[in-house]
């Protein structure tokens, strides 16, 4: 089976380097819930947000929010967020496609730090364009 290059966002990950990396994953439904600890109620959902111009897949627990996940990806005036580990790469519908060496970058130009409130560790977060009104 066909692996694909995708970011994965680790979800209230505080070291940079395996809160935000490139992995190669095989291009399944279940290797995208297994990657992303998403089994049981809801399922994934694949969405499209724009990250520096640029629209991308992001595979993400459907119900993360509604389970208590951590935030991964918002934007920038953050009236959306999604929650709970994610998976981005590109899609040409009806497929989902590899990132290349430019998508990664442009991606990582995007990561923002956070401090949770609660006891004031850092995670970090995928910032997205806001969506046009």
């Amino acid at each position: 089976m066909e692996k694909l290059r995708m970011v994965k966002v680790t979800e209230n990950c505080p070291d940079i380097t395996e809160a935000v990396k490139v992995v190669e994953i095989e291009d399944s439904v279940k290797s995208f819930d297994d990657e992303i600890d998403c089994h049981g109620y809801g399922g994934h959902d694949i969405t499209s947000v724009p990250i520096g111009g640029i629209n991308y897949a992001v595979i993400v627990d459907d119900a993360g929010v509604l389970k208590g996940r951590m935030v991964t990806i918002l934007n920038q005036d953050r009236s959306r967020l999604l929650a709970g580990n994610a998976l981005i790469c590109k899609a040409v519908p009806p497929d989902l496609v590899s990132l290349s060496d430019e998508d990664v970058a442009n991606i990582h130009r995007h990561i923002r730090e956070m401090r949770k409130l609660s006891d004031r560790t850092i995670c970090y977060v995928i910032e997205c364009d806001n969506l046009e009104r």
